[in-house]
């Protein structure tokens, strides 16, 4: 940038210079042309001096008019040539001044060029030199800086390897170390779990052997105390009798004299006494008896009504009923395995009539008509049972204003029957119209496992609903695992209506209805799905037993001493 900067300076210079040379010849011809034009009057007046004398001198005799005519005319052309010799001598001074000037200014203006020349020359030398030092001085410091930075990369580099190398032998060793460390952990750790493995087995079966015992001494020392409780109740018993009995006796003995009166009026108070109580104890049994009735007419009027309504939420699946855990392999496909027995025995049935036909006629296949027919009636009867097969295997799903019927078709070349009514339902409109045995199967299946969800969901669980959905599920249920699925549903169902309804049987405090609670804790306990749950029904039942023996208690204590304690303590039975 330096250079540019010097030789464009350098051109302005020479253009300047340029311009003035050529400005000074310029103005000395002006001046010399002005100069020139100063003389010219002068000169003129000089000529016609010089030629003035050449003129004839004037005669003093008399000429001619013609004469005269002729000499104006001499004068006038010799003035003439004068005035062309003088303008032609001026045309030629001016002519050598303007080439003499042009020659001047040509020389100054090829000066003023060789100067500029000579200028811009050195000055693109001076600065071609200093450009040259500029870059002489950029070379060698760059070379000096590349290679103090060699020096500086190699000794760093140098550094860094052995840095590195260093590092490297560290970080092995330490590697090294690490692994041997682990090792020795691992080891370690192995030799520990298998400590910690073993003492915990050794624990486990101590505490087995522990618990165990426990458990024997235990039942051993709750037998022992039971024996204990028995043998002191009955020494208690006994002694207490016995006692009775002697201060009895000796209360007799010392007052059987003074207190005979008295002793037969007692006896006589007694006597109604007894009789008094016999005949409340005959109330009270007759009221019991009357009150354990209405309680058994009540319960099974709500067990009736309870089958009712589960036979009226059946209802909305016709024509399936309920069905047992003896009938659970019975439904669709066990209705798809009679229908194909069936075909299969109606075409051997067929072919046994076919045969029977013509042993019993010998003569027949003698008759190549008859034998055609009898081909033909074996291919018509073949053709039906294989079109009533395909139509069997057409499932349908029909819309209804109220929901949708399941349609299946029969066992014949057409026609469908209706299985199931699916109240609700609405089949999408991307619904395909024919269905396999197994997708028509899992639709219906979903729609009642639906309904169950939906009938437990409401804010009043409908328990019955929910158990008549179920079990409309289970003939479409061909695996396994949703049988067992939807047993173990309905089984959880029942087995909360039970505590439910024991709860409230619980709940009333009578007789009657602890015995019928005291029914459903058993079925209930039957249909437990867990330890958990058979725990509470257990729970529920003792706390059932503990309160029939706090109410039998009271009427044995009531009873009198002469009265039979068997017969007064039993429970009236619902």
């Amino acid at each position: 940038m330096g250079k540019n900067s010097l030789i464009k300076s350098t051109e302005d210079k020479n253009t300047e210079a340029e311009e003035k040379a050529a400005a000074k010849p310029a103005k000395k011809a002006r001046g010399k042309k002005a100069a020139a034009k100063k003389k010219e009057p002068a000169a003129k007046k000089t000529e016609t001096k010089k030629a003035a004398p050449k003129k004839a001198a004037p005669k003093k005799d008399v000429k001619t008019k013609t004469a005269k005519k002729e000499d104006a005319a001499k004068d006038a052309a010799e003035k003439k040539a004068a005035e062309e010799k003088a303008a032609e001598e001026k045309a030629a001074a001016e002519k050598k001044a303007a080439e003499e000037k042009a020659a001047k200014e040509a020389a100054e203006k090829k000066a003023a060029e060789e100067k500029a020349a000579a200028e811009k020359k050195a000055a693109e030398e001076k600065a071609a030199k200093e450009a040259a030092e500029k870059k002489a001085a950029e070379e060698k410091a760059a070379a000096e800086k590349a290679a103090a930075e060699k020096k500086a990369a190699e000794e760093k580099a140098a550094a860094e390897k052995k840095a590195a190398e260093e590092k490297a032998a560290k970080e092995a060793a330490e590697k090294k170390a690490a692994e041997e460390k682990a090792a020795a952990e691992k080891k370690a750790a192995e030799e520990k779990a298998a400590a910690e493995k073993k003492a915990a087995e050794e624990k486990a079966a101590k505490e087995a052997a522990e618990k165990k015992a426990a458990e024997e001494k235990a039942a051993a020392e709750k037998k022992a105390a039971e024996e204990k409780a028995a043998a002191e109740k009955k020494a208690a018993e006994e002694k207490a009798a016995a006692e009775k009995a002697a201060a009895e006796k000796k209360a007799a003995e010392e007052k059987a004299a003074a207190e005979k009166a008295a002793a037969e009026k007692k006896a006589a108070e007694e006597k109604a006494a007894k009789e008094a109580a016999e005949k409340k104890a005959a109330e009270e049994k007759a009221a019991a008896e009357k009150k354990a009735a209405e309680e058994k007419a009540a319960a099974e009027k709500a067990e009736a009504e309870r089958k009712a309504a589960e036979e009226a939420a059946q209802a909305q699946y016709p024509p399936f009923e309920e069905a047992g855990a003896e009938t659970v392999a019975a439904g669709a496909l066990g209705k798809l395995q009679n229908s194909a027995l069936a075909a299969y025995g109606s075409v051997v049935e067929g072919l046994d009539t076919v045969k029977r036909v013509v042993k019993s006629q010998p003569d027949l296949p003698k008759y190549p008509e008859v034998r055609m027919s009898l081909v033909i009636l074996a291919v018509l009867m073949a053709f039906v049972v294989f079109a009533s097969f395909l139509n069997a295997g057409h499932y349908q799903f029909e819309q209804k204003a109220r929901g949708v019927i399941l349609m299946k078709g029969r066992f014949a070349p057409a026609g469908m029957k209706a299985l199931v009514f699916m109240p609700g339902m609405v089949m999408p409109a991307d619904a395909k119209e024919d269905y396999k045995a197994a997708e028509a199967a899992a639709i219906t299946r979903d729609f009642f496992l639906n309904s169950y969800e939906a009938s437990m969901a409401a804010p009043e669980p409908d328990a019955a609903a929910a158990r008549a959905a179920l079990v409309a599920a289970l003939p479409f249920s061909f695996t396994t695992e949703n049988r067992k699925m939807i047993w173990g549903l309905i089984n959880a169902l029942d087995y909360n209506v039970l505590m439910a309804e024991a709860e409230a049987a619980i709940n009333d405090e009578v007789a009657g209805q602890l015995k019928i609670a005291e029914e459903k804790l058993q079925k209930a306990a039957a249909l437990a799905a867990t330890e958990e749950e058979a725990a509470d029904a257990e729970a529920l039942l003792e706390r059932v037993e503990a309160m029939q023996e706090a109410m039998v208690a009271p009427e044995a204590s009531v009873a009198p001493e002469a009265s039979v304690a068997p017969e007064a303590s039993v429970a009236p039975e619902a």
